[in-house]
């Protein structure tokens, strides 16, 4: 079950019958849109989707190595590879100036689109 804090707009939750899109966060659940239309579900029936290889391919990242991806743009890197089983680590890299990269732990597709957007990154992340 996922908690109102651990969401934000634009992130991706698994709904009873399909994948959708928080659209906003109320007191007790959200308001989505996914193909099946728009509604409301409560944060009992909500799940996280799992990252996997596939999700990062379709949204641009290339894979390297055995368990590695990554995502190359002018000015800054993005590598996300499998720590363990189902636990991935996302490093943001800036490359047009020196500078700390920023480094987190995740295992869903709702942490990684926050982690790109906390890195400054407007990505919209595909299913």
């Amino acid at each position: 079950m996922l908690k109102a804090t651990e969401l934000q707009i634009g992130d991706w939750v698994q709904l009873p019958d399909s994948a959708g899109r928080v659209v906003s966060i109320a007191k007790n659940g959200i308001y989505f849109e996914s193909e099946l239309g728009e509604g409301v579900c409560s944060f009992d029936h909500l799940q996280s989707v799992p990252i996997t290889p596939k999700i990062l391919e379709k949204n641009g990242f290339k894979k390297y190595g055995d368990t590695g991806w990554w995502l190359e743009e002018d000015y800054y890197d993005v590598h996300v590879y499998e720590w363990s089983d189902g636990v991935w680590v996302s490093r943001y890299e800036i490359t047009e100036i020196n500078c700390p990269h920023e480094q987190a732990t995740m295992s869903y597709v709702h942490e990684l689109q926050q982690f790109l957007r906390l890195c400054g990154i407007e990505k919209k992340i595909e299913l």
